[in-house]
């Protein structure tokens, strides 16, 4: 059986960072913004006579302007076409996570999709990769975790996986407590992750 496999979603498969500024950006220049005295007021009409937080903007425009990581839907795309069992461990809300998949046209690519709105508790804590793999029914050690901050990495040790980080946006020496380390995604292949369970 092959391994899980547990992936997570900001900077691993997106940067969304600039998106979310630029989508509040957008937010407020479709509105007559008012600064007085150092306060701001909207001023016109708002969805649900509520202000637009840059979360729902970015829910509702659709990650159209998100950053794919290099390889990350292609990865995800080649482990689901030979059987692997995928999951989602986002440290986002569900909106966000649902947008961010939907953009990468991969809404129906994972078994299991855990977000902050399920699994509060973030990362270094193990709470959500222990959860994961529970519900894909795989033992610890036979998952592996792709992140790409210390904290992912501690998290994912600490549930018992092996783990692979992607530099995207740490160095290599602050990931060091990974089993591998790789520039992007794109350096990965379904294979990799046989090979990293295999390792004694």
């Amino acid at each position: 059986m092959p391994p899980a496999i547990m992936f997570a979603l900001q900077g691993v498969l997106v940067l969304h960072v600039d998106a979310r500024r630029r989508s509040l950006d957008k937010v407020v220049s479709r509105l007559d913004l008012l600064k007085e005295g150092g306060r701001r007021t909207f001023l016109g009409p708002r969805p649900s006579g509520r202000p637009e937080t840059p979360s729902r903007a970015f829910q509702r425009l659709g990650g159209e302007e998100l950053r794919r990581c290099p390889g990350g839907a292609e990865l995800v795309i080649a482990l689901c076409g030979q059987g692997y069992r995928l999951a989602l461990v986002a440290e986002e809300p569900a909106p966000e996570a649902a947008a961010a998949l939907r953009s990468l046209g991969l809404d129906d690519a994972f078994d299991l999709i855990l977000t902050a709105d399920d699994v509060p508790e973030g990362r270094p804590s193990p709470v959500a990769h222990r959860a994961a793999a529970r519900l894909l029914a795989h033992h610890p050690r036979a998952c592996v975790a792709v992140e790409n901050t210390p904290a992912g990495v501690a998290a994912a040790k600490a549930a018992g996986m092996r783990c692979v980080a992607v530099a995207s946006m740490h160095g290599e020496a602050d990931l060091g407590q990974a089993d591998m380390v790789v520039g992007d995604v794109s350096d990965l292949l379904p294979s990799s992750f046989v090979r990293l369970i295999g390792r004694a």
